[in-house]
């Protein structure tokens, strides 16, 4: 009985640091379009979060449950004003890159959907789907007719509770305060702004850089107890990943250095690409001119 109270204490251990890891967001992306003639940026942040938890392990289903009840379905909007703190927490991770820009607007809205898993072999488990949409405008981010976009990497760990009780900057089981990487972590994007892929619409004078953090997380979570006479054997999967993207656009050409773009009116006239135009259309003028001259000395003999 000893030895069966220690396996039991085990997986009780196991299973609340697994349902209490943070996880962060997933399939997440951010665009910011820029706007030179007002010195501000629309910025829209989608952080989308899927935690599912599978076991077949009795015990584990029981805590399970009891672990997962705080969470239900839920939705929740608001608009913050900058006397709320969640305004000014917002704006001081903003200004900590960019100590001269203003957060002039801010919205989120959030959707928790819980739905309990029934899997073949007897696996049954506990699936959230957590979507965060998060609108802002700012602005002080132009020089002239250069942008600092060092904000772009954004991250804070405080409180950001939609409402009462809800903080969709942490993701956790309710009674735990200790949290792992916040919801709105953006460190990820810190690169040097001249890595990011650009590309430039000469139908819109739009210029676009884009990047892709690739997977900053993909951590899982597997326990396994091979089973004995007494006890069968039993698992807990618990998979986080983490995949977001960022995009952001302003009008014009741009040309990017580490943190920051800048605008020109319009592309370089005397790019590589556009020297091997001229070359090439010159090539083809003089070949005709000679073919031309070449036919009319055939016919004057």
């Amino acid at each position: 009985m000893t030895a069966n109270r220690k396996i039991v204490g085990a997986i009780v251990v196991l299973a609340v640091l697994g349902f209490m890891w943070v996880p962060a967001s997933h399939a997440s992306s951010i665009t910011a379009k820029l706007s030179p003639s007002t010195n501000s940026a629309n910025v829209t942040a989608y952080i989308n979060t899927t935690v599912t938890a599978t076991t077949n392990s009795t015990i584990l289903k029981v805590i399970g449950f009891f672990l997962f009840s705080p969470f239900k379905n839920n939705t929740a909007a608001k608009t913050f004003n900058s006397s709320t703190l969640v305004f000014q927490h917002m704006q001081d991770a903003l200004k900590d890159k960019n100590s001269n820009l203003t957060l002039n607007y801010l919205n989120m809205s959030y959707t928790l959907v819980r739905e309990n898993l029934s899997l073949p072999n007897n696996v049954s488990g506990v699936q959230l789907a957590y979507h965060l949409r998060i609108q802002m405008n700012v602005t002080g981010i132009f020089n002239g007719s250069t942008a600092n976009l060092a904000w772009r990497a954004f991250n804070t760990n405080q409180s950001m509770n939609i409402s009462s009780g809800t903080d969709v900057n942490h993701v956790s089981y309710a009674s735990s305060k200790t949290y792992g990487n916040s919801t709105l972590n953006f460190a990820a994007f810190k690169t040097s702004m001249s890595s990011w892929n650009k590309s430039y619409d000469a139908s819109t004078n739009t210029t676009t850089f884009s990047y892709d953090a690739g997977t900053t997380l993909n951590t899982s979570f597997n326990w396994h107890f091979k089973g004995s006479s007494l006890i069968p054997s039993t698992f807990l999967n618990i998979s986080i990943v983490r995949d977001p993207s960022y995009s952001i656009s302003t009008p014009g050409y741009a040309v990017a250095g580490s943190n920051t773009i800048t605008v020109q009116s319009s592309p370089p006239s005397s790019s590589p690409n556009s020297y091997a135009g001229i070359v090439v259309v010159a090539v083809i003028l003089i070949a005709g001119m000679l073919l031309s001259t070449y036919t009319r000395r055939r016919k004057s003999r």
